[in-house]
C-alpha cells in the first residue's frame, strides 16, 4: 500500500499547467522543443530585470520546477516523463543569466541548450542516470544551461559582446 496520498483534482490541474509549461508539454510533437520556446517567451521578460533578481527569480524558479516535476511525477507514468518541460523552461533561463535578449541571442541560446540536453553530455548525462524524482527531472536541465551559460558568455566575449 502506497503513503503517497493521491493529489486533489484541483491540485492535479496546477501541477499539470506547471509542469507542462501552460500544456507545452502536451504537445504531440518535440514537447521539450517546444516547452524550450516558452522559456524563451519567459527569456523576454526576465532579460528586463537587474542580474541579481534575474538570478533570484531564477532560484525561485528552479525551486518551483522541483517540487512541481516531483508531484507530476505523480500524474505522469515513468521517470522524467516527456510532458514534463518545467526543466526546459529553468534550464534555458539558466543558459542566458546575463544575457541581452535579442532574436539572434534568443536563436543561438535555444540552439545551444537544446543541443546540451539531448547530447547530455558527462556530467549532464551522470545527473540524468543518478538523480531521481523532481531533482533528477530539473538538475540536469540546469547543468545543461550552465554549460550552455558558459559557451554562450565565451561567444560573447570573443565576439566583442554580440552574438
Amino acid at each position: 500500500m502506497s503513503s503517497v496520498r493521491p493529489l486533489s483534482p484541483v491540485a492535479r490541474f496546477l501541477v499539470v499547467v506547471g509542469a507542462t509549461a501552460g500544456g507545452a508539454g502536451l504537445s504531440p510533437i518535440a514537447p521539450g522543443t517546444v516547452g524550450t520556446v516558452v522559456g524563451l517567451a519567459v527569456f523576454w521578460l526576465m532579460a528586463q530585470l537587474p542580474l541579481y533578481l534575474y538570478l533570484v527569480v531564477l532560484a525561485a524558479l528552479i525551486a518551483l520546477a522541483v517540487w512541481l516535476a516531483g508531484l507530476a511525477e505523480r500524474v505522469f507514468p515513468g521517470q522524467d516523463n516527456q510532458h514534463i518541460v518545467i526543466d526546459e523552461v529553468v534550464g534555458l533561463l539558466t543558459a542566458t543569466i546575463a544575457l541581452p535578449f535579442n532574436y539572434k541571442t534568443a536563436i543561438v541560446a535555444f540552439l545551444v541548450f537544446r543541443i546540451f540536453d539531448i547530447a547530455k553530455p558527462w556530467p549532464i548525462r551522470w545527473v540524468d542516470q543518478h538523480l531521481h524524482g523532481g531533482f533528477g527531472v530539473v538538475l540536469d536541465d540546469v547543468v545543461a544551461g550552465i554549460f550552455g551559460c558558459v559557451v554562450l558568455q565565451l561567444a560573447l566575449y570573443f565576439l566583442g559582446g554580440h552574438l
